[in-house]
């Protein structure tokens, strides 16, 4: 058992040290004055980050300009609804001039369809089955 507690220290001391150099090493060599002193760190931000604004302004612009794009194609596949609806009424008028050209019969007399037989006097049987006077 002591030899187990020796032997975490022990790993623990050479994590901690390799950790701390891994971490000193990430820091780029243009950037070691900016962590010398608060003052230092704050130009070195200031400096980052200048053109941010203006680089934020200019993204926001072109955004804009490609959802403008984006629109004007979009109703340029898009028909006009107004168009739509004149094609559509068009469409419609057509049809209902062919059957107003069909319900014409070749003697130039209009005619109406009529669906089954039209029994002419009481008496006769008609396709429904029904029987006038035939003693049922």
């Amino acid at each position: 058992m002591p030899n187990r507690c020796w032997l975490r220290i022990l790993l623990s001391v050479l994590f901690i040290s390799a950790t701390s150099v891994s971490v000193q090493a990430q820091v780029p060599p243009g950037l070691e004055p900016c962590y010398t002193s608060n003052a230092a760190r704050y130009q070195c931000y200031l400096a980052r980050t200048a053109n941010r604004l203006a680089e934020a302004k200019e993204r926001r612009a072109a955004l804009e300009a490609a959802a403008a794009q984006r629109r004007q194609a979009f109703l340029a596949v898009t028909p006009d609804p107004n168009l739509k609806r004149q094609r559509e009424r068009q469409e419609i008028q057509q049809i209902v001039e062919a059957a107003r050209q069909r319900n014409v019969s070749h003697a130039g007399q209009r005619y109406a369809l009529t669906y089954g037989m039209i029994p002419t006097s009481p008496d006769t049987n008609t396709w429904l089955g029904k029987r006038g006077s035939s003693g049922n």
